[in-house]
């Protein structure tokens, strides 16, 4: 059986309120770019990979450091803003049957994060397969969607005024699956950056790592 097309989309977004304004894809972790830990992560499990921005300026310095690796999709200058209309600018102009998304600030995440989830995804009639930790928390921003039924209750949500994405999520058939299932150290492979002591423990897990993204059990 042929697998079906599937598209990988980094939510690249605007500046960070947390990081006095700084634009994190293009923050060093361990002398890289985040945007490129994203675009390796998607990439083995994606025949396409797209990139959503807030601005054309932002597109181009994203252009200069992911060459042809990426499309550029930017994202509408005016309100409202939130991660889940980037999600929905990316769905939009993906090419899959399946969305594969990944924020740019989350340089741990790896392949094989989303090659389990197109897995799960694949496997079943759920519309959504997003990891979820064991006091409940999930991560709708790692996650992989039905790009048709994604679109369809986003649009939804949005249309009522709300950008939740657990709001989607309530209208889709969600596969909930363990952080443990995709990472023996979930708490490094989902390490979000948000604040400057986030960028340095980024930096010093990094180090400590040798680099590699692939976590020692």
């Amino acid at each position: 059986m042929r697998r079906d097309r599937v598209s990988g989309v980094i939510l690249a977004g605007g500046e960070s309120k947390r990081l006095n304004g700084l634009y994190k894809p293009l923050l060093e972790v361990g002398g890289r770019p985040m945007i490129l830990y994203s675009l390796e992560a998607l990439r083995p499990a994606s025949d396409e990979v797209l990139i959503v921005v807030r601005g054309r300026e932002k597109a181009d310095s994203l252009t200069g450091v992911v060459g042809s690796a990426a499309r550029i999709v930017v994202e509408p200058d005016s309100p409202p803003r939130a991660p889940l209309i980037g999600l929905i600018e990316g769905a939009r102009s993906a090419e899959g049957r399946t969305v594969l998304v990944a924020p740019a600030d989350t340089p741990f995440v790896t392949p094989r994060v989303y090659e389990i989830l197109d897995a799960e995804l694949a496997g079943g009639d759920a519309d959504a397969a997003v990891p979820t930790w064991p006091n409940g928390y999930i991560e709708p921003l790692v996650a992989a969607y039905r790009r048709r039924e994604f679109l369809r209750a986003a649009e939804e949500v949005v249309s009522r005024g709300e950008l939740r994405i657990s709001s989607v999520l309530s209208l889709l058939r969600v596969k909930l699956v363990p952080v443990g299932a995709l990472s023996e150290r979930p708490e490094v492979t989902f390490l979000n950056v948000n604040t400057l002591k986030d960028l340095l423990l980024a930096r010093r897990m990094m180090k400590d790592l040798g680099g590699a993204r692939e976590v020692p059990g």
